[in-house]
């Protein structure tokens, strides 16, 4: 993306782009698909006790959510990157991973909220994490949208360098 931005191509750059977008979650899916079928047997290859391995199979499930929000989130990062946007991810990733994922998570685990009683599961905090990095993935995806589109608008954008 970096290198058709830089030749004055941002119509190249946003077909790159896409064709990322395209291909991480296609990735992400699939390995999230993996994760949540193969689920007891994945657990089954660290525990032999029935209760470990029930409460490990539900855990991947949001371990498989978790993934494909986080795929989606890292590329977006990176190429934000390639459009000099840094600040706004660093942000983001402050606010709503800590903010949202780990203190909602002990809020929701240790404390309750809105009046409900505290859970006291790990779920909790994966639940927390999964809506957060969710969130960051959708902002980031967002504002990457909003780059490559701002990108097409710039006068002489598409004329070749050199």
């Amino acid at each position: 993306v970096s290198f058709w931005l830089g030749a004055g191509r941002p119509d190249h750059a946003k077909r790159v782009v896409f064709m990322g977008l395209k291909l991480t979650a296609l990735i992400a899916l699939a390995l999230a698909a993996i994760i949540s079928i193969a689920g007891p047997l994945l657990a089954g290859w660290y525990s032999t006790t029935p209760e470990v391995v029930a409460l490990a199979s539900t855990l991947l499930v949001w371990v498989a959510f978790y993934h494909v929000a986080d795929a989606m989130q890292a590329l977006c990062a990176f190429l934000l990157r390639c459009y000099r946007i840094t600040m706004t991810p660093l942000a983001l990733y402050g606010v709503l991973l800590w903010g949202l994922g780990l203190f909602g998570g002990y809020q929701l685990a240790y404390v309750g909220i809105a009046g409900h009683a505290p859970t006291q599961a790990a779920s909790s905090f994966w639940a927390a994490s999964t809506l957060a990095i969710g969130l960051v993935a959708c902002c980031l995806l967002g504002l990457l949208l909003y780059a490559v589109r701002r990108s097409q608008w710039t006068p002489g954008a598409s004329i070749q360098a050199g």
